[in-house]
């Protein structure tokens, strides 16, 4: 999801919620790309470039990454390669106006292929020394609010203690509910946020019981429409008699790859799809009220990161569109919603997984797991230590050089989950640990699924044992992964790409002159497969025999054309003075020969 130039300054220009969203995007530049906006805002928000220039004096990567610079730049030196993507980033997202004159060249540089290295641009050196890096206005105004607002959150937390006192003291008839009107703690909130997803892991591998065998309830209508909208599920195709829109739902092979990534991988690519389906109904419909819960839902989001987790807000602190927001990723497992209090007062509690969503995003992005955190590390240590672990979230992995895997879990999610790209069949189950083996078939069954060798190497290494991660902390490994078995996984996977299949269509040729005629214009066309001139028969894409055929007819006609006035044999004059044959040539058809539709293999 990219947002257009005119959106992102809207964020900027909000008045109450505006100051946070300029805070989220300085958060997410490099280091001097967050000391050039701090020293722009306080400057008034514009100051040559020259001079910027030495604020990173200091700031030089090494020496081949200088001669790098200097070459791509055409000359233009003192510009280290951090900069460069510092203020690439800075105008990406609207936090200035235009780039300097030498960094727009080092990017024509670096787009065009066919350049010559003695092109320099005239009005470089001309504007370089008047040119001034100016801070957008609205982002200009954002940053300064923030800088000198006193507010620690974006909205007023909540007493919640007073809200239950006044419950307690309250002559209303006590409520069946006591103890939903606690506030939550901080493990509460993340139990809370783990038991929505697992029920969404439940729906996608299709259990309906957990790990002591009761039901499991299953996800919202709005998320299950979620999983058909990223293609984690789809109708079963094998479905018979019945329609599509009552066939049952199963998973797909990007239903198995989102299984084995990390909660904020998976929260994070949820809510893309969620921001990508307002946009896109806001552009389809016009609709001005799904703009206004894009922007608002935005600026939620991106307010969320500046909360703190187990604290309370009072929700009439929202407008209705972040409401009616907040309700949705309520049922994500993002937020926890409840009513305090004798007059039911509506707070809502940031969990975890939302203060970190947007600092995790880029990892997310980028393909790297999330951090785990020193709470985490904490809580899973505490967990293994009891042989029946309480919460079932937690998994510890041991893989051993001779390709066993050791599982500390008691979730029936995670059994199937390791099963993916281990051997089914040997499958050992303790009250709180299960065996693998990881085999050569097991990896080949998760590469047909779609799953790639990086995405088990990175779930391995996620939910390893954390005495395993210490220990590669400390030194004393090299990695909680045995080096033989990522090797070996990395090798079987290189096994799956070696051949290549293409579909082609066979034709064969009646002369060495059609032969080659065909060949070459199959080269002229990229339609050329492969080809055997002795037995005059060739191979072309399948996609284009249909061309290929229609020129070997035309071909062939001219070629009939030619031999029937060479064959010729005595004629009578006509009146005209045209001559007539009593014997003409036979005209041969031009699809004599038909063609049949092979598959080639090919090696790499």
């Amino acid at each position: 999801m990219s947002l257009p130039a005119a959106s992102i300054l809207r964020l900027y220009a909000d008045a109450e919620m505006g100051q946070y969203a300029a805070r989220a995007c300085l958060q997410r530049l490099p280091e001097i790309g967050r000391q050039y906006v701090l020293r722009l805002a306080v400057c008034g928000g514009v100051f040559p470039w020259v001079e910027m220039q030495s604020w990173s004096s200091n700031r030089r990567n090494d020496v081949d990454a200088d001669k790098n610079t200097e070459n791509n730049s055409g000359g233009i030196t003192g510009v280290c390669l951090e900069v460069i993507k510092s203020l690439q980033d800075m105008r990406s997202l609207r936090i200035i106006e235009r780039l300097p004159p030498s960094i727009i060249a080092i990017e024509r540089r670096s787009t065009l292929e066919n350049i010559n290295e003695s092109f320099e641009d005239s009005n470089t050196a001309q504007s370089e020394s008047d040119f001034e890096v100016k801070l957008t206005k609205d982002y200009y105004e954002a940053i300064q609010r923030s800088l000198s607002s006193l507010r620690p959150t974006p909205w007023p937390k909540a007493n919640v203690n007073a809200l239950v006192q006044e419950e307690l003291k309250s002559d209303k008839k006590p409520s069946k509910k006591r103890r939903d009107t606690q506030p939550p703690t901080t493990d509460e909130l993340e139990i809370f946020t783990q038991e929505r997803w697992d029920s969404v892991l439940h729906y996608l591998v299709g259990s309906d019981s957990d790990e002591q065998g009761g039901a499991v309830s299953e996800p919202p209508e709005n998320v299950i429409d979620l999983l058909l909208q990223t293609g984690l599920m789809q109708p079963d195709p094998d479905a018979r008699h019945v329609s599509k829109e009552r066939a049952p739902l199963v998973i797909t092979s990007r239903g198995y790859e989102f299984m084995l990534q990390n909660l904020h991988a998976q929260v994070w690519q949820f809510m893309r799809q969620y921001l990508g389906t307002l946009e896109k109904l806001s552009k389809d419909r016009n609709n001005s009220n799904c703009n206004n819960i894009l922007h608002e839902a935005l600026l939620f989001v991106l307010s969320l990161s500046f909360c703190r987790v187990g604290d309370a807000y009072r929700a009439s602190s929202l407008t209705k569109a972040s409401r009616t927001f907040m309700g949705d990723i309520a049922q994500f497992g993002l937020v926890m919603v409840r009513k305090l209090g004798p007059n039911g007062v509506k707070v809502f509690f940031p969990t975890r997984v939302s203060v970190n969503l947007v600092a995790a995003a880029s990892g997310v992005i980028g393909g790297s797991a999330a951090p785990t955190s020193a709470s985490a590390q904490r809580a899973l240590s505490n967990a293994l230590s009891n042989p029946y672990p309480k919460n079932s979230s937690h998994l510890a992995i041991i893989v051993q050089t001779n390709f066993q895997l050791a599982a500390y879990t008691t979730s029936p999610l995670h059994v199937p989950m390791i099963g993916l790209f281990c051997r089914v069949d040997t499958c050992r189950r303790l009250p709180n640990m299960v065996f693998y083996k990881i085999t050569r078939d097991s990896i080949k069954k998760a590469l047909r699924l779609g799953i790639d060798a990086a995405q088990i190497l990175s779930f391995l290494r996620t939910h390893a044992h954390p005495y395993l991660r210490q220990l590669s902390v400390n030194g004393k490994n090299d990695g909680p992964l045995p080096g033989n078995v990522q090797d070996q996984i990395l090798l079987w996977e290189a096994e799956s790409t070696r051949v290549v299949m293409d579909e082609v269509y066979t034709l064969q040729c009646k002369t060495d002159a059609e032969f080659e005629a065909t060949k070459q214009y199959s080269i002229d066309n990229n339609a050329w497969g492969w080809g055997c001139e002795i037995k005059r028969r060739l191979m072309v894409k399948f996609n284009k025999a249909e061309d290929v055929l229609e020129f070997v007819g035309k071909w062939r006609i001219r070629g009939t054309a030619g031999t029937t006035v060479a064959v010729g044999g005595t004629g009578k004059k006509s009146e005209d003075g045209s001559s007539k044959s009593k014997k003409g040539g036979r005209k041969r058809s031009s699809g004599g020969d038909s063609g049949k539709q092979t598959k080639r293999m090919k090696e790499r």
